[in-house]
């Protein structure tokens, strides 16, 4: 029943607002439904866009999609199917562990880690079912060490190319192993040297060139860091606050949890989720003096840091709510707040009336319009 929700949610999904990235991929859409499909190796080879470019699987889909329909509902419907099954199967593996020692700490922090990403973010749909297929495999790897979910998680580069970044840190994590003496100044370092990714993708940008060079350029280029900081910094303050206070929340909690109750967390998977995230905070931290592409791998890294506080609390055997659960409540609320804030603008106002369909009578009616 959450499944067809959730491609429900597709079906019914607004994409009226033309500052979104849901607008363009429509406009796309509609476009490939034009062209004869003896282009479809042009889309493949980026004729139309960037160039060609190692994350494929979003341009092929759309282009066949085109082939059946233009209807823009279709098109979400799908993606909103493929979300969907990357996200229940990783919720799923919570949950699995959380049956084990239920408590309202670890409640919390699981129900916030699928908050992070939800369905409502299919706006940004490549970025963000990237995320939850990386995350998949990224929490079997971190588990097992079974190669078979390194190429699962290598997979998500196909669907959005900067996990290649994500997906770097963990096979150096798979083939180094948990060494915390090196990650931990890495760590700290990256407080001191906060320019160094820049450079880094600039340098990758120049070996592969091509598309990705672009969509790198598209990151690093001063006029796009300049567009994105100017909007940043017109939205509301609680926002911007929000991203701070749960930023070092985390970092917070994380630190406190090492400092004194290090011993609790000594299982493998304990352990090994707090090395990679050790090397997740260090490329984060060096990559936020680019707005964009920081504000994309903070949210990264705040899921892979509340499941690690997930993974904390069903250590503890005690069911009273702990210090970090009280201290983490508002900003957790607030950024909840937010993000549905944020969908509001895509979410049809008639979602959850009675009656299957209604939503589609009036399509462009989002629950923004009605509520705010």
């Amino acid at each position: 029943m959450v499944y067809l929700f959730l491609v429900y949610f597709g079906l019914t999904f607004v994409a009226e607002n033309e500052a979104m990235d849901s607008f363009g991929y429509v406009e796309t859409f509609v476009f490939y439904s034009t062209l004869p499909f003896k282009d479809f190796f042009k889309v493949l080879s980026g004729y139309y866009s960037h160039g060609a470019s190692l994350d494929f699987i979003e341009p092929t889909i759309t282009f066949l999609l085109s082939r059946f329909t233009k209807n823009h509902h279709i098109f979400f419907a799908v993606f909103a199917s493929l979300f969907a099954f990357f996200y229940l199967r990783s919720f799923n593996l919570l949950y699995d562990r959380y049956t084990k020692n239920p408590n309202w700490n670890a409640w919390l922090f699981m129900v916030f880690s699928v908050v992070v990403i939800p369905i409502t973010s299919l706006s940004g749909l490549r970025m963000w079912i990237a995320a939850w297929i990386f995350f998949l495999g990224a929490y079997q790897v971190l588990l097992t060490r079974n190669p078979k979910f390194l190429v699962l998680a290598l997979s998500a580069c196909l669907m959005h190319w900067s996990f290649l970044n994500l997906n770097l840190l963990l096979i150096i994590w798979y083939f180094a192993g948990n060494r915390n003496a090196i990650y931990t100044p890495l760590a700290i370092s990256s407080f001191f040297l906060p320019q160094l990714m820049q450079p880094l993708l600039e340098m990758i940008a120049g070996f592969t060139g091509g598309g990705i060079a672009a969509r790198l350029e598209g990151y690093t280029g001063v006029s796009h860091s300049e567009t994105y900081q100017d909007w940043f910094e017109s939205t509301a303050w609680f926002i911007q606050l929000n991203h701070d206070m749960i930023w070092y929340f985390f970092i917070a909690a994380i630190v406190l949890i090492r400092i004194f109750k290090k011993d609790v967390m000594k299982g493998k998977l304990e352990e090994n989720w707090y090395s990679y995230l050790l090397l997740l905070f260090t490329m984060v931290n060096f990559g936020r003096s680019l707005p964009d592409f920081g504000r994309r791998m903070q949210s990264i890294f705040i899921l892979f840091a509340s499941v690690y506080l997930f993974l904390y609390f069903l250590k503890l055997s005690e069911q009273r709510i702990r210090f970090i659960t009280v201290a983490g409540a508002f900003p957790l609320l607030l950024y909840t707040f937010i993000e549905f804030r944020a969908a509001a603008d895509s979410m049809s106002a008639w979602l959850l009336a009675p009656g299957l369909g209604l939503p589609l009578l009036d399509p462009g009616l989002s629950l923004a319009e009605v509520l705010f």
